[in-house]
């Protein structure tokens, strides 16, 4: 399994790096390149990448070890936010706002020659709590996402303590017939 993986990221690589450039490109493996420093039972993989790839670009001479690995955690956390700076509290929630407002909008209104429009609204309802009845909580979100009217639904306060009773009394039953067929 691991050998397939690895196998589907070289040449999910080798094509990445054929749409960037379509000139022939040079593969090495660790043992041909000469003084690359190695890795030894750590977690500092990502910097040992980022550090290769420095280094092979700028043509350097591999002068780090495992044991400058601190430095160069806070040298390349330094580096990334001097190039990209942390959005304040109020650029992050204009962000968040604009998201919400951009995937909302992204919901398409259900068409007025809709079944969904000509069904009596209880109908509707009764279907929409069975659904979730039978798949649980994570139908809420499920149902919210399909259409405005399932959102406008499920979204009702009402509507979910519905729900939630008509759980909390299918789960009663099941614990009071679960407890009935015990034997001691």
């Amino acid at each position: 399994m691991f050998c397939m993986f690895v196998s589907f990221n070289i040449v999910l690589y080798r094509k990445l790096a054929q749409h960037v450039c379509s000139d022939t490109w040079d593969e090495y493996s660790a043992d041909e390149i000469p003084g690359i420093p190695k890795q030894h039972c750590s977690n500092n993989c990502g910097v040992f990448v980022l550090m290769y790839a420095l280094y092979i670009v700028m043509e350097g001479h591999f002068d780090f070890d495992e044991s400058d690995m601190q430095v160069l955690r806070h040298w390349w956390c330094i580096v990334l936010l001097t190039n990209y700076p942390l959005k304040s509290d109020a650029e992050r929630k204009s962000l968040r706002k604009r998201m919400r407002t951009q995937r909302a909008e992204a919901i398409d209104p259900v068409p007025a020659d809709d079944y969904l429009t000509t069904m009596p609204p209880e109908i509707l309802r009764q279907i929409l709590l069975k659904v979730i009845t039978e798949d649980g909580d994570v139908a809420f979100l499920r149902l919210s996402l399909t259409c405005r009217i399932f959102k406008e639904i499920v979204s009702n306060a009402k509507f979910r303590e519905q729900a939630h009773y008509i759980w909390l009394d299918s789960f009663l039953r099941t614990t009071k017939k679960s407890s009935e067929c015990h034997i001691p």
